[in-house]
């Protein structure tokens, strides 16, 4: 399903909201200046309207635009959350903590040189002992353009987060093998954070897109803008029938209507598939099946740190033994060495008895 808005009306809309900047912006008024520079190039969003509230909960869409709406390689700041490690530090024996982990990591980020990008890594233990308050999670949620972390570790870090990252719209995408030393990261990393994404949280009628910023030109925001409509086109919940109005805005002014669904069309009430499936799923959390199979995964958690545990000791005991077994080896060594010189000074006395008693008995007669 394709969008119905005209390419000379899109045109025309991003031309004057543009425009509109540039007159603004041509004031001589200092302070404004002054604001306008230190925080950077204004926003400009594409906002969409549902005829209803969509039946679905914090629904993401990700789709790629001619050229990244926010993501600069040389100005963006991400912030990289990774899987603890499991080696073992060589000296103690013991596991190596996340606060070390940390520092390896970083060490190997700088190093690449090719993701300057990565100002900060967090392992998600660090993540779970340094950021348990409120206060520290919303300043850990401003203190970063992006965040993206490991898929192994998704399934816990939304909980740690909490609603400051979903609030501002800026909980980690998933990356696989979230590993410096992978050759691919870096591209991986560019191409998920370098496009536009569409949050549904379902608790309203109205969302909104970035499709750029006030630093675009006319025709980098015009192709933006004509490709974010096709996408909402294809993965709006009910099709492009679902989409009551559609406004071109700036971050801190005015928006521009670039579509409103005539009054005589019929609105659309069947739900979609995407819309039942969210359904069923906000059904079974609530449902006796997934608490018993939650429980089942918590204690199967349990078990199988009290078995690493157990394992763990299990190898500090073995490591203690031998240790304490090598010194008695040792003495034991150390007591054979004077028996056997004991047994060999004999032998040579008894061959020596041997040796004489023919000449004694010669002698005799």
């Amino acid at each position: 399903m394709t969008h119905s808005v005209e390419k000379s009306h899109i045109e025309k809309t991003c031309k004057t909201a543009l425009a509109y900047h540039q007159k603004s912006n041509s004031t001589d008024d200092a302070s404004k200046k002054f604001q306008d520079t230190i925080e950077g190039p204004e926003k400009i969003l594409l906002q969409i309207s549902f005829t209803a509230v969509p039946q679905l909960k914090n629904k993401s869409f990700y789709f790629n635009l001619p050229k990244s709406p926010v993501f600069d390689e040389e100005t963006s700041e991400v912030c990289v959350i990774t899987k603890n490690s499991l080696e073992k530090d060589p000296v103690s024996g013991n596991k190596v903590s996340p606060k070390e982990h940390q520092g390896d990591l970083k060490r190997l980020f700088k190093a690449s040189e090719v993701m300057n990008f990565v100002t900060e890594v967090l392992p998600v233990g660090l993540l779970k002992t340094d950021y348990k308050t409120h206060e520290q999670k919303r300043i850990l949620a401003n203190s970063y353009d992006f965040y993206v972390a490991d898929r192994d570790v998704m399934n816990v870090v939304p909980g740690i987060l909490g609603t400051n990252f979903l609030r501002n719209k800026k909980m980690p995408r998933k990356i696989n093998n979230l590993d410096p030393e992978n050759i691919k990261l870096r591209s991986k990393i560019v191409e998920a954070l370098s496009q536009a994404h569409w949050f549904v949280d379902g608790r309203g009628d109205c969302t909104s897109i970035i499709v750029g910023s006030t630093e675009f030109t006319e025709e980098e925001l015009i192709k933006n803008v004509e490709k974010c409509l096709d996408e909402v086109a294809k993965n709006s919940p009910r099709g492009w029938g679902f989409i009551r109005s559609v406004h071109l805005k700036l971050e801190k002014s005015l928006s521009l209507s670039v579509y409103k669904k005539d009054a005589k069309d019929e609105k659309v009430t069947a739900i979609s598939k995407l819309e039942e499936h969210s359904n069923d799923r906000e059904e079974v959390k609530g449902s006796g099946i997934q608490t018993l199979y939650d429980t089942l995964n918590r204690d199967n958690r349990k078990l199988k740190r009290k078995a690493e545990k157990a394992a763990e000791k299990a190898g500090d005991d073995k490591s203690v033994e031998a240790s304490k077994s090598e010194p008695e080896d040792a003495t034991a060594k150390v007591s054979a060495k004077p028996k056997a010189a004991k047994i060999n000074a004999k032998k040579t006395k008894l061959s020596k008895k041997v040796a004489e008693k023919p000449a004694k008995l010669a002698a005799s007669k």
